[in-house]
């Protein structure tokens, strides 16, 4: 009995060693939300100390409404035995917001087999979602600033085939964008004038400049002259 009790000490010890060094959080709650442990990095990411958080209703502390909705949503999952990943904003206790992506698992009675609430290990990612809206800020910017210019701008991928092109398309060709991006640039252009682009195509793959002028055909079956400044 002694040995057995001395065994389950030492692996007690080795188990709280392992989550408290952990890079990650850990947060187990109860089926009602009420937490049962966390360890020492999730204390740090969010500002608390243990005897602050266990016991108390996470839904309370760390989330604010529109998280809450969420977490209810995850915590179904895990009364029907489901495990996932998601992405949410916590409180920090000085109540700065930081995003977490959870993994998170129901826990089982290992005696009944009852699922009594569930665990999830919390990583931040608050830096890289600042880097991927900031991304997206300055996409949508550069966006609105290409469709709103005069001059149509395109983009080809080595093969020829268009893989971005703005609104101005529509004035010059009676095309909208959608309906030329995926098509190959020489479709667009008068029979005449292909051999030319095929030439300064063959060009730019050699990291050459040009200006050009090409003959296009409209929707409407109208043929166009256009200049393109290409590199």
């Amino acid at each position: 009995k002694k040995n057995a009790e001395q065994a389950l000490k030492e692996s007690e010890e080795r188990y709280r060693t392992l989550i408290n060094t952990m890079n990650e959080g850990l947060l187990h709650v109860s089926n009602d939300d009420v937490i049962q442990f966390v360890n020492e990095r999730f204390c740090k990411m969010l500002g608390y100390t243990p005897q602050e958080l266990i016991g108390k209703a996470a839904l309370d502390i760390i989330v604010d409404e529109e998280g809450r909705k969420l977490i209810r949503e995850k915590n179904q999952l895990r009364t029907r035995g489901i495990e996932d990943q998601y992405e949410i904003q916590m409180k920090t206790k000085s109540g700065e917001k930081i995003w977490m992506h959870v993994s998170g698992a129901p826990v089982y009675d290992h005696n009944r087999g009852d699922i009594i609430g569930s665990v999830g290990i919390l990583t931040d990612i608050t830096e890289r979602k600042v880097v991927e809206n900031a991304l997206h800020d300055s996409e949508k910017k550069y966006r609105e600033l290409v469709d709103n210019l005069g001059e149509v701008i395109y983009e080809l991928n080595r093969f020829g085939e268009i893989t971005f092109i703005n609104q101005a398309i529509l004035r010059v060709s009676g095309y909208k964008p959608k309906r030329i991006v995926g098509k190959n640039l020489i479709d667009l252009i008068y029979q005449g004038d292909r051999d030319l682009l095929l030439r300064r195509l063959e060009e730019l793959k050699l990291g050459k400049e040009y200006v050009s002028e090409y003959r296009v055909i409209s929707k409407s079956g109208e043929v166009r002259w256009i200049q393109t400044s290409s590199k």
